[in-house]
C-alpha cells in the first residue's frame, strides 16, 4: 500500500511538473492599440516564462502591440525547459524609422535553448527608411526584423514578416533551428531586406515557406553546414544564394547544403553562389540543388565568382580564393529572362570543379537559351537545354539529344589529365557535338592539353566491343592554347571511323613537352591549322 501511494504521489508531482503555464501579455498590461508601447509587458511575460520549471506559454492575443525600441530576450538564466509564443496578434514597430535603425535587431533572442514562435506577424514598417535610402540621403542602416542568436532547439512555425528594414529573419551561430510555414513580405525593390539570411549555424531546416523582398529570399553566408530547404518559393527577390562569401582572409566555409523543390518567379537570380574577388581561404562543398522551376528568372543557375553589386568598391585585379566543389544542380526547368541562362563565372585563383548538370531544361523565349563557362570543370548528363558547358561523356544512348553552341574561353588547367576535352563512347548514337569554341586556355604540365576522345571508356572496365562512336563532331575551334604538356602528344584527335570530326580549327596553338618535341596525333579527323602551331598540325 505504501508503494502504491508513493507511485501515485510521484505521478501527480510528475504531472504537476510537466503541466503548461500561461503568460497573457495583455493581462500583463499590454494594449492592443498599436500605439501604447508593449515592450515592458513582454519582457516581463518572457521573465515570468523564463523562470518558470514548467513549459510556458507566453499568449499574445489578436491585435497590434507596439513594440517601441529594440527588444532582447535572454535565455541564460532560464529555468524553463521549453517556452512558446503562441501569437495571434501583430508586433509592430514605431513609424519613425529611427526608433530602431540604429540597432542590430528589433526582436532578438539571445541564448535560448527549446523556444518556438507559433504564428502571428512582425511588422518593422520598413517603407519610409527604403524611401530615404533611396534618396540618397543620410539614413541609419536599419534594423533586422528578427534575430536568433546563439540559440539551439528553435522552432518558428507560420509566422508572417512584413515589411523589415533590413534582414527579415537573421539565425546567427545557432543548432538545430526550424523554419516552416513562414511568410514573408516586401517590396522587391526594397534594399537589403533578405528574407532569412544565416551565419554560423548547423542543423537548419526551412520547409514550405514562401518569401517576396529586395534582396536574397535565403541567404546563405560564411560558417553554415548540415542546412536543409525544401519547398520555397521566392518571388519577388535575388534568389536562393550561398553567399556572398569570401570577405575575410579568415573565412569558415559552407558545406553539406541541400536545396529542394523550390520555385522562383519573376526573381534576379534562381540558385546562385556568390563570391568577392578577393584572397580567401573558404570553401564551398558539398551542395545540392535539386527540383527547381525558374518563371523569367534573370538568372537561373549562377555562379559569380567576381561577386561586386552596383560595381561599388569591388576589389581591383584580384581573384576569388573560396574554393568551389561537388556541386549538382538537378531537375531545374522553366523560363529564362536572359540568354545565358547558365553561367558559372568561377576564379582562375581557384577554378570551380566537380560541377555537375543534370537534367536542365531552361528556355530563353525569343532566342536559344546558352551556357557560359569561365575556370569551372565538372559533368553533365540527361537533358541539357542549354547544352552544357561540360561536354562529354556522350553518345551511351541510341537516342540523345546533342550538344551545341557552347563557347570556353579563358581557362587555366594546372597538373589535369585533361584539358579542353570531347569524349564519346564508341557506340551506336544519333548524338551530335557542333559550333563549340575553346579560346584562350593555358596548360601547366596537362596530360592531354587538346584532345578529342571517341573511344571512351573509363578505366578500360565494360567498353564496348567492335564499336565505333556515332557521334557526329564538328565545326570545333581550337584558338589561343598555350603552356606545357606532361606527355609528348599534346594534341590528339581520335575520332571515329563511322562518323569522322570534319571543320577542326587550330589557331594559335603553342604546346611544350619537357625533354621532347611535343606532336600531334590525328585519326578519322579533318580540319584547318593557322597561325603559330607547336606541335605541328596533323590536319
Amino acid at each position: 500500500m505504501v508503494i502504491k501511494h508513493i507511485i501515485v504521489l510521484l505521478f501527480l508531482i510528475f504531472q504537476y511538473s510537466s503541466a503548461k503555464v500561461t503568460y497573457n501579455v495583455v493581462t500583463l498590461g499590454a494594449k492592443a492599440d498599436g500605439r501604447s508601447d508593449t515592450k515592458n509587458a513582454f519582457l516581463k511575460a518572457w521573465n515570468l516564462a523564463c523562470a518558470s520549471t514548467s513549459p510556458a506559454i507566453i499568449a499574445v492575443p489578436s491585435g497590434r502591440y507596439l513594440i517601441a525600441s529594440a527588444i532582447t530576450f535572454s535565455g541564460q538564466t532560464c529555468k524553463s525547459k521549453a517556452i512558446t509564443f503562441n501569437m495571434y496578434g501583430t508586433l509592430v514597430a514605431p513609424s519613425s524609422y529611427n526608433a530602431i535603425g540604429n540597432d542590430e535587431v528589433w526582436i532578438k533572442f539571445y541564448r535560448v535553448n527549446h523556444v518556438t514562435i507559433s504564428g502571428g506577424t512582425l511588422d518593422a514598417q520598413g517603407g519610409p527608411l527604403w524611401a530615404c535610402k533611396s534618396s540618397g540621403k543620410t539614413c541609419p542602416q536599419g534594423a533586422t526584423t528578427l534575430g536568433i542568436y546563439h540559440s539551439q532547439n528553435i522552432v518558428i512555425s507560420k509566422l508572417r514578416s512584413l515589411n523589415s528594414q533590413m534582414f527579415h529573419i537573421a539565425v546567427y551561430a545557432c543548432t538545430n533551428t526550424k523554419l516552416q510555414g513562414v511568410s514573408i513580405v516586401a517590396s522587391g525593390l526594397s534594399p537589403n531586406t533578405d528574407g532569412i539570411h544565416l551565419t554560423s549555424s548547423t542543423g537548419i531546416t526551412i520547409l514550405n515557406s514562401k518569401i517576396s523582398t529586395g534582396d536574397d529570399c535565403i541567404s546563405i553566408g560564411p560558417g553554415n553546414s548540415n542546412v536543409w530547404i525544401e519547398k520555397v518559393v521566392c518571388g519577388p527577390g535575388h534568389g536562393i544564394s550561398i553567399g556572398s562569401l569570401g570577405w575575410e582572409l579568415q573565412e569558415a566555409g559552407v558545406q553539406n547544403i541541400t536545396v529542394k523543390t523550390t520555385t522562383f518567379i519573376g526573381t534576379q537570380n534562381g540558385l546562385r553562389i556568390k563570391t568577392w574577388a578577393r584572397r580567401s581561404n573558404g570553401f564551398v562543398r558539398n551542395i545540392v540543388f535539386k527540383g527547381a522551376t525558374m518563371m523569367k528568372v534573370k538568372y537561373p543557375i549562377i555562379i559569380d565568382g567576381k561577386y561586386c553589386p552596383n560595381n561599388r568598391n569591388c576589389p581591383n585585379d584580384q581573384v576569388s580564393g573560396v574554393k568551389i566543389s561537388n556541386v549538382a544542380f538537378e531537375n531545374v526547368h522553366g523560363t529564362s529572362a536572359t540568354q545565358v541562362a547558365v553561367k558559372f563565372d568561377c576564379s582562375k585563383g581557384s577554378p570551380c570543379s566537380g560541377i555537375r548538370l543534370k537534367d536542365v531544361s531552361l528556355v530563353y523565349v525569343g532566342k536559344p537559351a546558352i551556357s557560359s563557362c569561365s575556370y569551372a570543370a565538372g559533368t553533365a548528363s540527361g537533358i541539357l537545354l542549354p547544352s552544357s558547358c561540360f561536354i562529354g561523356s556522350l553518345g551511351w544512348e541510341l537516342q540523345e539529344v546533342g550538344v551545341q553552341n557552347i563557347t570556353v574561353k579563358t581557362t587555366t588547367f594546372i597538373g589535369t589529365q585533361n584539358g579542353l576535352r570531347i569524349k564519346t563512347w564508341a557506340r551506336r548514337s544519333n548524338g551530335f557535338v557542333r559550333n563549340i569554341v575553346f579560346k584562350d586556355a593555358t596548360m601547366m604540365k596537362v596530360k592531354y592539353p587538346i584532345i578529342i576522345d571517341g573511344k571512351y571508356c573509363p578505366n578500360n572496365r565494360n567498353c564496348p566491343n567492335d564499336q565505333v562512336s556515332g557521334v557526329k563532331i564538328s565545326n570545333v575551334a581550337f584558338e589561343d592554347v598555350h603552356g606545357t604538356s606532361a606527355t609528348q602528344v599534346a594534341v590528339k584527335f581520335d575520332c571515329s571511323k563511322g562518323s569522322p570530326c570534319s571543320g577542326i580549327r587550330l589557331k594559335n596553338v603553342n604546346l611544350v613537352y619537357v625533354g621532347k618535341p611535343a606532336i600531334s596525333s590525328c585519326s578519322y579527323a579533318a580540319g584547318t591549322a593557322s597561325g603559330i602551331l607547336l606541335p605541328s598540325s596533323c590536319l
